[in-house]
């Protein structure tokens, strides 16, 4: 095992959930905030951040096929991106 990449946090929005998807080098990351930060693995970059609502992301889920991702908020809301 080795390390690829180390990604620095807030200690004032801390990460609640992390996720992998299992078909692409894609990683999100969900904050306390309701941030959501998605980044490439094979490029250890950021490829894409937002924000739908204040409210702590609580589980994050890739589909089985590697074109969606459902982010489930602390407010009961969930959001569906397409990748």
């Amino acid at each position: 095992m080795e390390q690829v990449h180390e990604f620095n946090t807030s200690e004032h929005d801390p990460p609640s959930k992390v996720a992998a998807s299992s078909l692409t080098d894609l990683v999100a990351i969900g904050f306390a905030s309701g941030f959501l930060r998605i980044f490439t693995m094979k490029d250890c970059k950021m490829d894409h951040e937002t924000m739908i609502f204040q409210s702590e992301v609580m589980d994050i889920q890739f589909d089985s096929v590697g074109k969606f991702l459902a982010v489930f908020y602390k407010n009961g809301k969930i959001v569906i991106f397409n990748l």
